[in-house]
């Protein structure tokens, strides 16, 4: 299972997709060693993906590539993608109830599936785990080398075993991405898709395509680019949504998209060049810190 499905999306190929062109590539930005701004074309296939993200490592070293095939592929993407083609045709209206849940459960996803994130869950689920082994029996497989290696459980897991304790935190996701207080957040906003076809411009999408803006124990926005002139919008403010409504297109278009850039960790996908002065001013160098695309609230809302 490890040789296949190990090149794991982060930002889903049905997403990006929308953003190529008859050569069937899309064009890319990002900030090279040299401090240039790099851009070129590519297919969806080799970006916005991390090799074995979310694979379980096994004794022998082999990566299990499961989540990736039964959450991120079966519960999250297959499901999210029939959803995202509804709402490119105009049918926001016209999901149903399991259809709304596919979506939300496809949105938390996002604000999880990101490295940056994944490193979050890794690390703070191995404090949590070795602050909780004390005085548990070790098992079998695991106690016959510690007697071997005179180690306690805790210096097992704090270095040779440590991608036991990786594994498990991994095995969450799928608990994270069907949370009843996580969807509620979606479930319970209010749903709107903005054409912004007039504009003259178009929209991009980041390497962490769901922007956000507020708490989500008060008032939030979230914004998923669909395509290069449709945008998804939930919102528990209902004047936000009818803002929005009253903005100028081009006006939305430019917001969302310096949001996008100055969020997104190292990638920044467009049809074209158009965007590059933009792009330049707004994209995050690899040596500026790191610190505007955790979602407010959600690190307590997961740790709580």
């Amino acid at each position: 299972m490890g040789k296949s499905h190990r090149n794991h999306h982060f930002v889903p190929q049905f997403l990006l997709k929308n953003w190529t062109g008859a050569d069937n590539k899309l064009t890319y930005f990002n900030w090279r060693p040299d401090g240039v701004l790099h851009n070129d074309r590519c297919g969806t296939r080799g970006t916005g993906a991390k090799e074995h993200l979310y694979s379980l490592r096994q004794p022998s070293g082999d990566m299990n590539t499961e989540i990736e095939v039964d959450v991120f592929g079966k519960v999250v993407d297959v499901p999210g993608s029939n959803v995202h083609r509804r709402l490119l045709d105009g049918k926001l209206n016209e999901l149903t109830a399991d259809e709304r849940k596919a979506w939300s459960n496809f949105l938390v996803a996002q604000m999880i599936r990101v490295p940056s994130m994944i490193q979050f869950f890794i690390d703070r689920g191995r404090q949590l785990m070795l602050r909780d082994i004390e005085g548990i029996e070790p098992p079998e497989y695991i106690g016959i080398p510690l007697e071997s290696q005179e180690q306690s459980l805790q210096e097992y897991l704090q270095s040779d075993g440590a991608w036991l304790l990786d594994n498990e935190s991994l095995c969450a996701l799928r608990t994270i991405i069907e949370s009843r207080v996580l969807n509620s957040v979606f479930l319970d906003a209010t749903w709107a898709v903005c054409n912004v076809s007039n504009a003259n411009l178009d929209l991009v999408i980041g390497d962490r395509p769901l922007l956000h803006e507020g708490r989500m124990s008060e008032q939030y926005l979230f914004m998923l680019p669909l395509s290069p002139t449709i945008g998804f919008v939930a919102t528990n403010a209902l004047h936000v949504s009818q803002n929005l409504a009253a903005e100028k297109a081009r006006d939305l278009v430019t917001t969302f998209n310096k949001e996008a850039t100055q969020v997104a960790d190292t990638h920044i996908y467009a049809t074209n060049r158009r965007h590059e002065p933009m792009i330049v001013r707004y994209l995050r160098k690899p040596t500026a810190p790191d610190d505007r695309h955790v979602v407010s609230g959600l690190r307590a809302a997961l740790i709580g």
